[in-house]
């Protein structure tokens, strides 16, 4: 069975969401722990991969 959009079930914009304030500042917090959460992934992939090639390098 095909889906339109905007059918499913989902939350959509308007749903209320129990447990979570809808303002600027929360917003921005989220936003903000997200962009920290990927730029430690990126970091902590990085050191590993300087790791892994400089213990495996051939010299």
């Amino acid at each position: 069975m095909y889906l339109k959009a905007g059918y499913g079930g989902g939350l959509g914009e308007d749903a209320d969401v129990k447990g979570f304030d809808f303002n600027d500042q929360s917003i921005r917090k989220l936003f903000v722990r997200k962009v920290l959460y990927y730029f430690r992934y990126i970091l902590i992939t990085n050191i590993q991969c300087f790791i892994y090639y400089t213990q495996n390098s051939v010299e």
